[in-house]
């Protein structure tokens, strides 16, 4: 455990220095008030901060400036969403914010992500924006075109539905015109994927009931891993949040041994040698917070944790050993199997992600978990008198991963 200790500070110290690094700054540009184009980088935030405020550099060691809506007119990450400001009503008062442009043509839609809501707003052209609050002030706005009317009939609040409706109305309505569909070039989904190995220490043992092994602490298994991790990230939750899922497989052979003292009056006592023999599929589930930085971004992630061992092989040999007489040996005495099959708990995990390129990124990390079992029922010592017994099956893994997404 000192090891893990060490490698724990290391991996709370590059956390600490990294909030200093660079922010997730994407090529892009500003529109500033006079329809002037500045280039330079922006700063990808969620979609909720995106509404807020744009944060701008002209290259990658100038100054960083924080425009609110207002100051300028529009912003774009290259590849990426498109903001414009305006000014819109809520509960009758006018506020600026930055609108995702989502349709440009004989209809515009908007999209507006809040902490806790979200908005789209149609405007047609000559007219004020509306805020689709209801499917019916859809087919309103476009009571004009016959066509779609059907079409409206099975329309929802939601991006594809919306940007679908809008481009259609458009190709029914214009002529010669292009209508722009700029949500075409941003996806709202983040994939990364890939393998991992790595080396695990899992300390497994026994608890609860008085049976011999209910004493059996297997302690460390030390064994290579195999896996494989996924991250989904998604624009509403930003460039640092994601929900990460994992799967990890082991193989482990452990030996233990107890020592009781005998409880008939002609025994001392009585040793037992525990072997196991499994295998081990473990599967996580949970957040992952990725910190900022250009190449170099260590994260943070835990949730739920459920593990399954197969093909076991779990026995011991009882010696009782008499006052004054040799040894006796008994093996496999008991009714029942204290080895559980499916464990659950929780994890938490340190990492650091390197990109290497685009697409291609390195990542280690430390992870630590804790999970227990519902009890199995075993039955006490052939020819002994003992009760049964409800037994629990503890594992600690504590595993080191490295490997690559893409």
């Amino acid at each position: 455990m000192k090891e893990f200790r060490i490698l724990l500070a290391l991996a709370c110290l590059a956390i600490s220095l990294s909030l200093s690094a660079q922010g997730d700054f994407r090529p892009g540009y500003i529109i500033d008030l006079d329809q002037d184009t500045i280039y330079g980088q922006i700063k990808s935030n969620s979609e909720s901060r995106n509404a807020r405020t744009c944060v701008f550099r002209t290259g990658e060691n100038a100054a960083e400036t924080r425009f609110d809506p207002g100051e300028i007119s529009a912003y774009r990450i290259e590849g990426g969403k498109y903001y414009i400001s305006a000014a819109i009503e809520e509960e009758g008062e006018k506020q600026q914010v930055f609108l995702e442009y989502l349709v440009h043509g004989m209809a515009d839609l908007y999209y507006l992500r809040k902490e806790n809501s979200e908005t789209y707003y149609i405007r047609k052209q000559g007219e004020e924006a509306m805020a689709l609050t209801d499917i019916r002030l859809l087919k309103a706005a476009f009571s004009d075109c016959y066509e779609i009317q059907s079409s409206l009939d099975d329309a929802s609040l939601s991006h594809k539905s919306l940007v679908d409706m809008t481009v259609m109305y458009h190709d029914y309505v214009c002529e010669g015109e292009v209508c722009i569909n700029y949500s075409k070039q941003v996806s709202r989904l983040r994939i990364e994927v890939g393998p991992v190995v790595g080396y695990s220490i899992h300390m497994l043992n026994f608890k609860g009931g008085d049976l011999p092994f209910a004493l059996f602490e297997f302690g460390n298994s030390q064994v290579p891993v195999f896996g494989l991790q996924l991250n989904l990230g998604s624009d509403r939750l930003g460039q640092h949040l994601s929900f990460q899922l994992g799967a990890e497989y082991s193989k482990h052979s452990l030996q233990t041994n107890a020592e009781i003292p005998g409880w008939e009056y002609y025994i001392d006592t009585y040793t037992y040698d525990a072997q196991m023999e499994s295998s081990l599929l473990s599967f996580s589930l949970g957040s992952k917070y990725a910190f900022s930085g250009s190449r170099v971004r260590p994260f943070m992630s835990g949730g739920l944790m459920l593990s399954k061992f197969f093909n076991t092989d779990l026995s011991y040999t009882e010696v009782a050993y008499y006052i004054n007489w040799d040894p006796d040996m008994e093996t496999n005495t008991w009714s029942g199997n204290p080895m559980a099959n499916l464990l659950y708990g929780v994890y938490a995990q340190l990492g650091v992600d390197v990109k290497l390129s685009h697409k291609l990124s390195l990542v280690s990390s430390i992870k630590v978990g804790y999970q227990n079992s519902n009890p199995n029922t075993v039955m006490a010592l052939v020819g002994r008198s003992a009760d049964q017994a409800r037994i629990r099956t503890q594992l600690i893994p504590l595993t080191f991963l490295i490997g690559v997404q893409f």
